[in-house]
C-alpha cells in the first residue's frame, strides 16, 4: 500500500509536464509514501523481532538506509558524467530509478 503511494509520487515527478506544481505534487506524496513505509517497516520489524535481535536488526535496517544513500549520490554522479544537460533524462533517471525496487 505505502510502496504504491511512493510510486504514485514518483511517476508524477518523472513525467516531463514542465509543471513546478506537478513536480512538487509528486514530491510530497512520494516523500508521504517513503516516509510512512520507513516508519512501518522500522516498527513492524523491531516489534516482531525477539529481544535478542531487536538491536541487530535496527542497526541492519539503518545500515541499509544508509547504503541506499550513497548509491544515489554515485547514480547522480554516473547521470551528470554520462548525460548531457540539455536532456531531461538527467533529472528524470535518478528520480525515477527508486520506481525499480518499490515496484
Amino acid at each position: 500500500m505505502l510502496s504504491s503511494v511512493f510510486c504514485g509520487g514518483a511517476i508524477i515527478q518523472t513525467i516531463d509536464t514542465h509543471s513546478m506544481g506537478a513536480f512538487s505534487t509528486g514530491r510530497i506524496i512520494a516523500g508521504v509514501g517513503f516516509s510512512a513505509s520507513s516508519v512501518v517497516v522500522s516498527m513492524f520489524s523491531h516489534e516482531m523481532a525477539p529481544k535478542e535481535l531487536r538491536g541487530q536488526i535496527g542497526s541492519f535496517f539503518q545500515l541499509m538506509y544508509t547504503i541506499g544513500i550513497f548509491a544515489s549520490y554515485w547514480v547522480d554522479y554516473g547521470v551528470l558524467k554520462g548525460v548531457s544537460s540539455s536532456k531531461a533524462m538527467q533529472w528524470q533517471i535518478p528520480i525515477g530509478l527508486p520506481l525499480v525496487p518499490a515496484a
